[in-house]
């Protein structure tokens, strides 16, 4: 069941967003902060945001400034009451962990996993110097009060004591355990550490000698925190408890219960009156300092709490959350103050609506979140069911949300509204010992698919939660994505080949080998043509008729997101640059690359009608894009026609889309000439293959032998035919194995060169507008039912009119 999260806005539902254009929109979103160029709205902020996890916070000693540490690798620097980025720190080569301005507020230190302590100037964002100081990273940082000296513990078991001024380091202290947990009395007298041991040491700092040990948790501690008058130190533990312990004797005061999972972080107000613990469970906890009383309990973060940090003057709490964000809240209220609309975490997925002024959107966050996509303003969001290791998707018109966890739990809801259509349980498809590899829905919502490990894909009715069929021997498909229509559905096996389906039948129609890692799979709308990116920044592809290569972009940033456009003509991805290319496919020719999102793209959809595009990024955030910006279009050229028909032919499947793309631009050429060449596919006589079919019993081997090669070359539309005879009582066992052998020639065979040549020749027609390539269509269509020139000929016709539909 979808609950809802936060204040639902419905009345959009029943009415238009606007009537403003996107060209009259301001150069700003919704918090005011600049859009980038081609941008029409940024749906969420990047405010208080780091890409990927947030491991630290720390206010300066004004309490006018925020720095974080996190994932991504940068050292943040925010204004505490805006939540705007005032600058970056970029040198950590990978995950900062502690970061700590001064007491003095001139230096801003920071650790990393490359073990490595930063020193920074904060007001200018600049180095200053570099210690090298734990080769297993660096885990706590604590200045003395003078700001003179820095005090670190890492991985390699060492406490590490430098000279900030000389860049030196004093003689390091030994505990033997890595340091998880380093605090210093206020007083400078009395450094504590702890290790994942869960125990506490306690040193006379000055004399650098080990006082006390302290067996404090069951497992490990992950921070350490003096109150301010320096009597009581305060540890979280990795066993779901934070200790209070007197100082000096060491002596136990007090467990505190309440957290479900690890505390990863403990703090003392300024006047010691409260006391704040962040866990893994995702809450924060306020304690009286003194008796240790629970009091507030602070909810909002959608990932564990990594840090807790007090302003100065104790009034605001700020956090760090695996979910990508930085919040501050206000102490007295529990309430957080400086909040901003939308994900915290990667975007899954995205999609605009048919109007083209809403679109939904859904993150790593378990949000699905629905906006004005002119303005950026969000009009509801909506918490997904809390089904372990879930997967959340959209469908493509935007309409429909679907999560399903392990435990083969499914929910079906509205994408806009948050409301229940469906919740049901799935048997065998995604059970325990099962769990789900991926996910997807219809563009509109209505089939449902679910790969498992168990390497089989359940076809299911959204709307009715009854499985249709089962698609098999896919070795766990991690990736997954419907054609429009939704006839076909293609996947990523773990062995890394590409798998394309029919989701009529569940029978496979092509494999392909991309020859690495597949990060992303699409296909086209029409079917005819799959991509996917790949390791090396490799983008291909293929024509799903033969399943040869037809085209191959080199070099590519590492990309995550692919999608087609509604007419098939532009390719668009986005990778770990953060940007968004689009591509053209009749030409190969990039037509456009917008940037402006601050981490790698994660999703990418566009608007039926093809003007706009929206993309997710691992920045929590999505961007609408006005297509107008790209560089004009350029028709491939067409010397001859009849040549070209010819190469329509050709076993290269590049050089013969490029003719079929060359044909689709010069529809006043080519289309004379494809009426004399296309004529409706002649009707398989049935009589015919009833007598073959005797014959597959006949007492002559020859007899046998020629008319089961006769049967075979009749080709697929004898399909239906023989499936139909199979059934009929009477066949001997040899005429049913001859079949058999058919049927699997029939189906495994690559299709005649005039069949190919006209189904490429129907793929230009679609792309012509023009009211005599639909005439041609329909007379293709009238040819016999069961041939694949007529049934291709049928389902382009449908598509184009669909799309001249009022």
């Amino acid at each position: 069941m979808f609950t809802r999260q936060s204040l639902l806005v419905c009345a959009f539902l029943s009415a238009a967003v606007g009537a403003s254009s996107f060209a009259e929109k301001p150069a700003t979103d919704a918090v005011g902060d600049p859009l980038p160029a081609h941008a029409v709205a940024r749906l969420g902020t990047t405010r208080f945001r780091h890409v990927g996890k947030v491991i630290s916070v720390a206010y300066s000693p004004d309490g006018k400034w925020l720095a974080s540490g996190g994932y991504d690798g940068l050292v943040r620097i925010w204004d505490a009451e805006s939540g705007r980025e005032l600058r970056q720190c970029r040198g950590h080569d990978g995950m900062v962990w502690p970061v700590l301005f001064s007491p003095d507020g001139k230096v801003l230190a920071s650790g990393g996993s490359d073990g490595v302590i930063r020193l920074w100037d904060p007001q200018a964002g600049k180095p200053i110097r570099d210690f090298k100081a734990h080769p297993d990273g660096v885990f706590k940082l604590v200045f003395t009060s003078d700001s003179k000296t820095l005090i670190s513990g890492g991985g390699d078991g060492f406490i590490r004591i430098w000279d900030v001024e000389a860049g030196k380091e004093r003689k390091p202290l030994r505990p033997g355990n890595q340091i998880h947990g380093l605090a210093l009395s206020p007083d400078d007298k009395i450094l504590a550490s702890a290790d994942q041991q869960g125990d506490i040491r306690l040193w006379d700092f000055a004399g650098a000698m080990e006082t006390i040990l302290i067996h404090a948790h069951k497992s490990g501690i992950d921070a350490l925190a003096f109150s301010p008058d320096g009597k009581t130190l305060a540890s979280a533990g990795w066993d779901d408890t934070t200790g209070l312990w007197e100082v000096p004797s060491g002596k136990e005061i007090r467990k505190l219960e309440g957290h479900t999972d690890s505390v990863w972080s403990a703090v003392f107000s300024p006047n010691g009156k409260t006391l704040a613990t962040g866990s893994r469970d995702g809450t924060i906890r306020l304690w009286d300092g003194k008796t240790g009383q629970p009091g507030l309990v602070l909810e909002g973060c959608r990932g564990p709490v990594a840090r807790v940090v007090f302003s100065p003057n104790g009034k605001r709490l700020a956090s760090a959350s695996w979910d990508g964000s930085v919040r501050v809240w206000d102490v007295a209220a529990g309430k957080e103050v400086v909040g901003f609309s939308g994900h915290a975490g990667a975007l899954t997925a995205v999609a605009l609506l048919a109007d083209g002024r809403r679109a939904t959107t859904a993150g790593a966050d378990g949000m699905v979140c629905a906006w004005d996509a002119a303005g950026g303003k969000l009009l509801g969001q909506f918490s997904a069911p809390d089904f372990a290791n879930a997967h959340l998707t959209l469908s493509a018109d935007g309409r429909t949300a679907a999560v399903v966890g392990v435990l083969g739990r499914f929910s079906i809801c509205d994408a806009l509204t948050g409301k229940d259509r469906l919740v049901f349980q799935g048997p065998d498809v995604s059970a325990t010992d099962v769990p789900a590899t991926a996910v997807a829905l219809s563009a509109d919502g209505g089939l449902l698919a679910c790969a498992n490990t168990r390497g089989e894909i359940g076809l299911w009715d959204a709307a009715a939660g009854k499985r249709i069929r089962t698609v098999d021997d896919v070795r766990g498909a991690a990736v997954l994505a419907f054609s429009a229509d939704p006839s076909f559905l293609v996947g990523v096996s773990s062995m890394h080949t590409v798998v394309l389906w029919n989701t009529a039948t569940g029978r496979q129609v092509q494999e392909f080998d991309p020859g690495g890692m597949v990060y992303e799979a699409a296909v086209a709308p029409d079917g005819r043509t799959v991509a996917a990116a790949t390791t090396g920044g490799k983008i291909l592809l293929w024509e799903t008729l033969t399943g040869k290569e037809r085209r191959v972009w080199e070099d590519q940033p590492e990309v995550q997101a692919l999608a087609f456009a509604p007419d098939g003509r532009l390719l668009a991805w986005g990778g770990r640059d953060g940007a968004v290319s689009f591509w053209d496919l009749a030409t190969g020719r990039l037509r456009g690359r917008f940037t402006g999102h601050s981490g790698a793209v994660t999703a990418i959809a566009f608007a039926a009608d093809g003007k706009t595009a929206i993309s997710g990024g691992a920045d929590s955030t999505a961007l609408v894009w006005d297509l107008s910006g790209l560089d004009a279009l350029q028709e491939p050229p067409i010397a001859d026609v009849a040549a070209t028909w010819t190469a329509l032919a050709d076993d290269d499947a590049g050089k013969a889309s490029d003719a079929m793309w060359g044909l689709a631009a010069a529809p006043k050429a080519a289309l004379p000439f494809l009426r004399e060449r296309l004529k409706p596919a002649p009707t398989v006589d049935e009589a015919t293959v009833t007598k073959l079919v005797a014959q597959l019993d006949d007492d002559n081997f020859d007899v046998r032998e020629k008319a089961t090669n006769d049967l075979i070359a009749l080709g697929k539309p004898v399909e239906p035919l023989l499936q139909a005879a199979q059934k009929k009582p009477g066949l001997s066992a040899e005429a049913q194995e001859r079949i058999k052998r058919v049927l699997a020639e029939v189906g495994a065979s690559r299709p005649a060169t005039g069949e190919i040549q006209a189904r490429r020749a129907i793929e230009a027609l679609e792309h012509m507008d023009a009211p005599e390539a639909r005439d041609i269509l329909q007379t293709l269509a009238k040819g016999g039912a069961d041939n694949p020139v007529t049934r291709d000929a049928k389902a382009t016709l449908a598509r184009v009119e669909a799309r001249h539909a009022p």
